[in-house]
């Protein structure tokens, strides 16, 4: 199997594996991207999802990718937080609106 495969077939597994996990969990994630550098498979986390992803909820991902794909690719995960308070510039930007 080329490499161009193995990511087309570890993307589909990163697909379907959190549709489930939406439907099941109410966790919103997505495939993001491949770092060859690292091996690592990253996914990214909706901020706005209800139910935060854990690495717990994909270990039979990481399993599956290492059994059938690659035994040394691993799965990451993005988190960008959205922020609960203003920032300072965002201080200054509502201060301009008053």
């Amino acid at each position: 199997m080329t490499f161009k495969e193995q990511l087309k077939l570890a993307k589909q597994y990163c697909d379907d594996a959190l549709g489930i996990l939406y439907m099941t969990q109410d966790v919103d994630a997505e495939y993001d991207h491949y770092d060859p550098e690292v091996e690592t498979i990253f996914l990214k986390e909706n901020p706005e999802t209800v139910v935060r992803i854990e690495f717990h909820m994909i270990k039979d991902l990481r399993d599956r990718i290492q059994t059938e794909i690659n035994k040394r690719w691993t799965i990451g995960i993005i988190i960008e937080e959205v922020p609960d308070f203003l920032t300072p510039e965002d201080l200054k930007e509502l201060e301009k609106t008053l």
